[in-house]
């Protein structure tokens, strides 16, 4: 499956993960089982991920020059550069967009307090792994850098429903129309 494209140079770069098969109560279902990285080309790049991990996919894409960086979704905030794993926070979260600049590293997503997978998120952003929340029952989802500015866009609400669409200029919160 591919999740996610990105361009660079005018070549499209791609990345995904490669499903298994498992046997439940209900019949076949497929699980997502190895994360990769594709450039169209060449063969797809495995990414490697511990045994113990608790991976459902992944959710960008990332190249500039000599890198590239795909976000995991997993049972914490993560990302690959090139092959190599880097964690960003032992809670649960998710890293939904990245942004490379020159000197620095952009993951923007979510993590939960609490540990969970299900409601009371904290949209958040990392700059070079160092975390910077935004707002309580909130997740972030795309990051752009214009100079000095950072915009996120995301929403607030603790379940689906009440999602209200936003977006933070430099971490203040501005809240779209309802």
């Amino acid at each position: 499956m591919l999740s996610s494209i990105s361009f660079f140079n005018e070549q499209t770069f791609y990345s995904g993960h490669i499903s298994k098969e498992i046997f439940i109560e209900t019949g076949p279902s497929f699980v997502p089982n190895i994360p990769f990285f594709w450039d169209g080309n060449s063969p797809i790049v495995e990414l490697p991920i511990p045994e113990d991990l608790f991976f459902r996919g992944t959710s960008c894409v990332f190249v500039d020059t000599n890198d590239f960086y795909v976000g995991g979704r997993t049972s914490f905030p993560m990302y690959w550069k090139n092959t190599e794993m880097v964690k960003l926070g032992e809670l649960f979260g998710e890293v939904n967009q990245i942004y490379v600049t020159e000197e620095n590293i952009y993951a923007v997503g979510f993590y939960n307090k609490n540990d969970s997978n299900s409601k009371g998120h904290t949209a958040c952003y990392w700059k070079n792994g160092e975390l910077f929340e935004l707002d309580d029952n909130a997740q972030a989802n795309g990051i752009f850098i214009d100079g000095d500015n950072i915009y996120i866009c995301g929403s607030t609400g603790s379940i689906p429903i009440e999602y209200n669409a936003c977006y933070w200029k430099n971490g203040n919160r501005v809240d779209l129309p309802k």
